[in-house]
């Protein structure tokens, strides 16, 4: 069963550091990602593939369980954010 997270749009509130594969596995510095559910603001760990400033757009393409997402950037269509 497909996360009800997955394909939502969130922004980053603390950036995210991509891993160095020279530092091996689990060596990414977790992010946040801000979401709104249900009116909620709601705040989760996150990982990506790339480096992901604050204040960013982000797209959730994956639930690790345990409050914690992948996300990718995302840019927003002009005039929607």
């Amino acid at each position: 069963m497909q996360s009800q997270l997955v394909g939502r749009i969130g922004v980053i509130t603390v950036p995210v550091r991509a891993t160095n594969g020279s530092q091996g596995a689990g060596a990414d510095r977790l992010g946040e990602v801000e979401l709104v559910i249900n009116g909620v603001h709601e705040t989760y760990l996150c990982t990506a593939a790339t480096d992901i400033d604050a204040d960013r757009d982000v797209l959730v393409i994956g639930d690790e369980g345990a409050r914690r997402l992948v996300v990718e950037p995302w840019t927003a269509l002009p005039g929607r954010r």
